[in-house]
């Protein structure tokens, strides 16, 4: 299997002839690579090929694990904060800030779900109102919930069913968390673009191996937009079925 670095020089070869200046090739190669690369990539017939030594300079891998903390964050921010209806889950998440410190309310108390209209905080009965009071008024806040009572050291959560106007809400912060995400990737590869034109230029790499190491980089960026933009469509998709 050619390598694509090999497949395109042939082919610019073949177009503009083997007495043609490097100029007009390195100029063919910058605006065909991308497509290229795109329509290769996705077919398998092509691979991209570096040296051991291209590759340390490369960095791919680490590009990429950058890359996977950006989707993963945009699926811990889709399971914990847009959801149709209030979860056991949601509630313990929540930080509570009192005397200085700040706790997680899975820390503070025993949390139950008798159904799913209703989840219950059971506070120990030594527990200071003060404490009771901003939790409640935190989760007020928080989820938008009014239907908070207070018996005692027991604090009940009524979870309503989910209006359109609420679907419709949540479906476009899920495009909003997505939007973040892709400008996140953008950023990764911008960050690693600049650490790689030092490590190019400090190793004396030809100009057409750093430009198809750029072009690398952007289409791994692609690749986890188009995954941003397929865990939004299903998000969304799910808020408005649910």
């Amino acid at each position: 299997m050619a390598s694509l670095n090999v497949f395109i020089k042939r082919w610019s070869l073949s177009l503009l002839g083997p007495c043609s200046c490097y100029l007009a090739q390195d100029r063919l190669i910058k605006y065909s690579y991308p497509l290229l690369l795109r329509y290769y990539g996705k077919s398998k017939k092509l691979r991209v090929e570096y040296s051991e030594e291209e590759s340390e300079i490369l960095q791919l891998e680490q590009v990429k694990e950058n890359m996977v903390k950006v989707v993963d964050r945009l699926k811990w921010q889709y399971t914990t904060y847009l959801n149709t209806r209030l979860t056991p889950g949601m509630v313990g998440s929540l930080s509570i800030a009192y005397k200085g410190n700040k706790l997680l309310v899975s820390e503070m108390v025993q949390i139950s779900s008798p159904n799913a209209q209703t989840i219950l905080l059971h506070f120990p009965p030594e527990e200071e109102k003060a404490c009771i009071s901003a939790t409640v008024k935190e989760i007020m806040t928080k989820f938008k919930n009014n239907n908070v009572n207070v018996d005692r050291s027991i604090v009940s959560i009524n979870v309503p069913r989910p209006s359109k106007e609420l679907r419709d809400k949540l479906t476009k912060e899920a495009k909003g968390y997505a939007d973040k995400a892709k400008v996140s990737l953008k950023g990764v590869r911008e960050e690693s673009l600049k650490s790689l034109k030092k490590r190019g230029t400090g190793a004396r790499l030809p100009i057409d191996t750093m430009r198809r190491m750029e072009n690398t980089y952007k289409a791994v960026t692609d690749e986890y937009i188009a995954t941003v933009e397929e865990l939004m469509k299903t998000k969304s998709s799910n808020l408005q079925k649910s």
